[in-house]
């Protein structure tokens, strides 16, 4: 089954300039920090928290760290886990394009 348009990402590779812009947009509707809209991209992306670390060059334990803050921030918009968040972030882009 193909993936929708934009989940297409190299796990080898460092985000490109159009993640960094789709990170910057989550950012803003979200309130986060741009690394924690990195992560939200990337759980969006279907990426478990090792490829996220990898293609963000940080360790395993601070993406873990940046998921438990994003959760903790968007706790009253009902986001608790990696499926509400993918959602909240197809929301924002969807919204935006």
């Amino acid at each position: 089954m193909p993936q929708q348009p934009g989940r297409e990402f190299a796990r080898s590779t460092q985000p490109t300039a159009d993640d960094h812009a789709l990170a910057a947009l989550i950012a803003e509707r979200l309130t986060l920090s741009p690394t924690q809209a990195l992560v939200a991209l990337g759980i969006w992306r279907g990426m478990s928290e090792k490829q996220i670390a990898g293609w963000i060059e940080r360790s395993q334990a601070t993406v873990h760290s940046h998921l438990r803050a994003i959760y903790q921030r968007l706790r009253a918009e009902g986001v608790t886990g990696q499926v509400q968040l993918a959602l909240a972030v197809e929301r924002v882009i969807n919204f935006d394009h």
